[in-house]
């Protein structure tokens, strides 16, 4: 299980960006967290990731302790930005083996499988010897999370994923956090500007919101016309739409309040 009990931040001199926040999480589930623009969503992961301290409360994972075992099964994704180094995708993937092979080791056959296997996952196999620094952003953040991967992380994390793609890059990342969670039992944490992508991925969501409001719980629940409103200033229209097996819901926006 994983539990953010009581959590709590503020920058130094400056007033609280969330307080007394909780969520808890089971194996194999995902947590989208939404809000407006400057309530604190990626500041929040930093404090789950240990780049910042919390101010307040604990970020826990069931038998996991901190440093390198957390590095061990934690993957962080960060937003894509085309990185100054042309490095090959596959040596990109390549360094989220580092805790793996071990400092001025050099990468073995396995760490080359689990890379290659990242990528043909992502179906990024054809770019592996393409520069990172030519290639797309979609094609960019696909790269990020089949780095993410080669780890076989236990909990993934991910800032904002689908930002700035096509709709196409988008679904096929959410696509691909899905088959995580059902085939590998990958926990996902994921940032999102998108509502109706945690209503499509998401058991669980995080909505927060100016002066220390939050909203926690499942994502049917939180993820609401009314909630919209109060958070994003927006009216909306929850639609839902049917194929085959498979019932998707999501948000319309109307005009903002």
């Amino acid at each position: 299980m994983i539990e953010l009990r009581n959590g709590g931040f503020a920058y130094p001199g400056g007033a609280s960006l969330f307080e007394n926040l909780n969520f808890t999480l089971g194996r194999g589930e995902s947590l989208s967290i939404l809000g407006p623009n400057g309530v604190g969503k990626t500041t929040l992961l930093k404090t789950l990731l240990g780049f910042l301290p919390l101010g307040e409360g604990e970020f826990h994972i069931e038998g996991c302790g901190k440093g390198k075992e957390f590095w061990n099964i934690v993957s962080y994704i960060p937003q894509a930005k085309t990185p100054s180094f042309a490095f090959t995708v596959l040596d990109m993937v390549l360094m989220g083996r580092a805790s793996s092979v071990g400092i001025g080791r050099a990468p073995g056959k396995k760490d080359y499988e689990k890379a290659r296997d990242a990528l043909t996952l992502t179906g990024m196999s054809h770019l592996e010897d393409r520069p990172v620094n030519r290639i797309s952003g979609g094609q960019l953040q696909l790269a990020l999370i089949a780095r993410g991967l080669v780890k076989d992380p236990s909990l993934m994390i991910l800032d904002e994923p689908e930002s700035n793609l096509d709709m196409k890059n988008q679904l096929i990342i959410l696509d691909i956090l899905d088959y995580l969670k059902r085939e590998k039992n990958t926990t996902i944490i994921m940032n999102t500007h998108y509502p109706e992508h945690a209503l499509r991925l998401s058991e669980r969501a995080l909505l927060l919101g100016k002066n220390c409001r939050y909203r926690s719980g499942e994502t049917h629940e939180v993820v609401t016309e009314q909630s919209i409103r109060e958070y994003f200033q927006v009216e909306s229209a929850l639609i839902e739409y049917s194929r085959g097996d498979r019932n998707i819901r999501g948000i319309l926006p109307i005009h903002h309040i």
